[in-house]
């Protein structure tokens, strides 16, 4: 869809504050995605979407449609532990845009929930994910030895 979404940005008059990079090795992506603001997921289905999580990896926060984790972490005791700003059940482009400029236009709370975000990356590592897994299996097999 590059044509398509070049042309769609020449049409609105913001084709000079857009960047089409097409394909980014994966050695370059973490800079990449570092170097950006806000990460915005527009899906309307995407149960994991891993951009998210990459992301939040790199101390970006995210601004999403909910979907997927963007509505797990919505849920989540603190909720902007990895999402910006969250558009609830109202997955309209108004309502996104509204999020994404709630979110640029308070910068100590965009930085926060970088940090934010950088942190829960951190604490949900791959190592983590693989000990929940590994109670989880414990505790399954556990049960079913029981019954």
């Amino acid at each position: 869809l590059d044509g398509h979404h070049r042309r769609l940005a020449d049409r609105l008059g913001i084709a000079d504050r857009v960047n089409f990079l097409g394909h980014v090795p994966h050695a370059e992506l973490a800079g990449v995605i570092r170097g950006a603001t806000l990460h915005v997921l527009t899906s309307l289905h995407d149960a994991g979407p891993v951009a998210v999580l990459e992301a939040a990896a790199c101390a970006v926060p995210t601004v999403g449609t909910d979907v997927g984790h963007v509505h797990d972490f919505a849920a989540l005791p603190v909720p902007a532990a990895v999402v910006a700003g969250n558009v609830a059940t109202d997955r309209s482009p108004a309502a996104l845009a509204s999020a994404i400029l709630d979110v640029l236009g308070d910068e100590p709370r965009r930085a926060a929930l970088a940090i934010a975000a950088r942190q829960w990356a951190v604490a949900h590592d791959a190592e983590h994910t693989a000990s929940s897994f590994e109670m989880l299996y414990r505790r399954l097999s556990a049960n079913s030895a029981n019954n």
